[in-house]
């Protein structure tokens, strides 16, 4: 029996879809395994690795959303924040629905200066997923900005997603001190010790707290534990010079800002 034309070129496109899509599918699965050896590459800090896995799983899977976002995290720890925003935008243009990509470009553009982007990502991270890592950051890019109202009541909403950060008391004790609202700051900066006791930074800033309301003996007291923490802590040592100073200790706060010129010396 003679084949019709008609048929040969049936069983040719017929044949040609049977092959591709398993073909297709195969390069989907290869995609996907490529991303999590980059992942995985990623976590350990073998960033040329985890890059290479990334740009093979893109070859396989142009579309893949998640490879362009691997790429982004890869650019981001190498201090590469352009490379790092273009890659971020193709993720979020491959796929819009996902909170990490719009948080971590919100990141590079504010390590920019860009606020106003920073902020925009950061708001929509947010509406996506309510984390607490998104309102800390929207938080932090207010305390820049000046915007200490809007800070403090994303920080507060990080809190209560996250009751144990120790970062975003600080964070937020240090909105309050530039508020002048003393006491609340040293509520906070009490909260991020009970979570923290090794936090050096939160002994210095409530010290600085305690001096700002005239309480020098726990200025002194907290500057104390800030250098014990960390001996070659500068600023603990510049603070409680002054604060020395200031109660008269002559003698003691030379000391002190002896051994500030020789940290920064060392430093130099």
């Amino acid at each position: 029996m003679k084949t019709s034309r008609f048929w040969i070129l049936l069983l040719l496109l017929t044949g040609c879809a049977t092959k591709s899509e398993p073909a297709k599918s195969t390069s989907i699965k290869d995609a996907n395994a490529c991303c999590r050896r980059g992942e995985d590459y990623g976590e350990s800090g073998q960033l040329n690795k985890a890059m290479a896995e990334f740009n093979k799983a893109i070859e396989l899977n142009p579309s893949l959303a998640r490879a362009y976002y691997g790429r982004g995290v890869c650019y981001g720890q190498q201090g590469r924040p352009n490379e790092a925003i273009i890659e971020y935008t193709k993720s979020i243009t491959l796929d819009p629905t996902v909170a990490g990509p719009y948080r971590n470009r919100g990141i590079e553009f504010k390590r920019k200066g860009d606020s106003q982007k920073a902020i925009a990502d950061f708001t929509e991270a947010i509406r996506l997923d309510r984390q607490a890592l998104a309102y800390f950051l929207r938080g932090a890019t207010y305390a820049e900005s000046g915007d200490l109202d809007k800070a403090i009541a994303d920080f507060t909403e990080a809190i209560q997603l996250d009751p144990a950060s120790a970062k975003v008391y600080h964070e937020r004790a240090t909105a309050y001190q530039r508020k002048h609202e003393f006491d609340k700051a040293i509520d906070d900066y009490g909260n991020a010790l009970m979570f923290n006791p090794q936090y050096a930074l939160a002994y210095c800033n409530r010290g600085v707290t305690y001096a700002k309301k005239g309480d020098l003996d726990k200025a002194i007291a907290d500057f104390d534990e800030a250098i014990r923490l960390e001996p070659k802590n500068a600023d603990a040592y510049q603070n409680r010079g002054t604060a020395h100073k200031l109660k008269g200790n002559k003698v003691m706060a030379e000391a002190d800002f002896a051994t500030v010129k020789k940290l920064r010396q060392e430093t130099k």
